[in-house]
């Protein structure tokens, strides 16, 4: 499997980038790949079905935050102190045609990289959402598969499924300001979460959160992680994608 890890992007590329290198596993043109990135600047990302009502622009706007739509669905998140995977993979072992299956297979290895690095979290198993249905914010619902430490979500995922293969991005948060939140949602005080920042682990760092969860995929899925960069055919696709799709208001507000 290939391991790709990325600097910081901006939001439009980012996004770009995790379907250019889908389409081209998907193609059989490059091997499935596991991808990390973060962020240039503080960015929201919003999910495919997601209405831009549910964003409060002017606040967004206000704090330089880009905003962009998704190829997956979900809630939307606030991109800022976190780890960003993603996966593109066919359907083939180690996964599955069914989208809760790869869940499973995904959070579990994430489980083990985030003990490595001194992080107990368990998995959120009940195909019910919560409580929270009715909020925009990822981090107040817990789907199946999701990820949580204490009481507290701490990577929020997405899936894409295709006829011939699937995509799967999420975010692993480190910190999060749970105060910000609520304003760039709307939803002041609907939630639980603590009104300081919060981090999960102080002394964490990105390159020792990478190197846990490498060695997990390669000790629970028994596969080799080989570190590559992007091919010249996925960058100029990404810079399609940011021109035709991504950085235009079309698809960023269109719901």
């Amino acid at each position: 499997m290939r391991l790709i890890i990325d600097g910081r992007q901006d939001a439009y590329f980012n996004m770009a980038m995790d379907e250019a290198i889908s389409i081209c596993v998907r193609d059989g043109h490059t091997p499935p790949t596991l991808r990390f990135y973060q962020w240039n600047r503080p960015s929201v990302s919003i999910g495919y079905f997601q209405k831009i009502a549910d964003i409060d622009m002017d606040y967004c706007k206000e704090r330089g935050y880009p905003v962009v739509r998704r190829l997956t669905g979900g809630r939307a998140l606030l991109h800022n102190h976190e780890l960003t995977y993603s996966i593109s993979a066919p359907y083939r072992m180690p996964f599955k045609k069914d989208l809760f299956e790869n869940y499973l297979i995904i959070s579990k290895v994430l489980i083990e990289g985030l003990r490595k690095c001194g992080i107990n979290a368990s998995i959120h198993k009940n195909k019910r959402k919560n409580e929270y249905l009715k909020s925009p914010s990822c981090l107040n619902i817990s789907t199946f598969g999701e990820i949580r430490c204490g009481n507290k979500k701490i990577i929020g995922s997405a899936q894409k499924r295709f006829p011939d293969g699937f995509m799967q991005h999420g975010s692993i948060i480190i910190s999060y300001n749970p105060q910000e939140i609520s304003r760039i949602f709307k939803k002041k005080g609907d939630n639980d979460y603590n009104k300081e920042t919060y981090s999960f682990c102080e002394n964490l760092t990105i390159n020792d959160l990478i190197i846990s969860i490498k060695e997990a995929f390669q000790e629970i899925l028994n596969i080799r992680l080989i570190r590559d960069e992007p091919e010249r055919r996925e960058i100029k696709t990404a810079e399609r994608l940011v021109r035709e799709r991504y950085s235009l208001s079309e698809w960023n507000f269109r719901r």
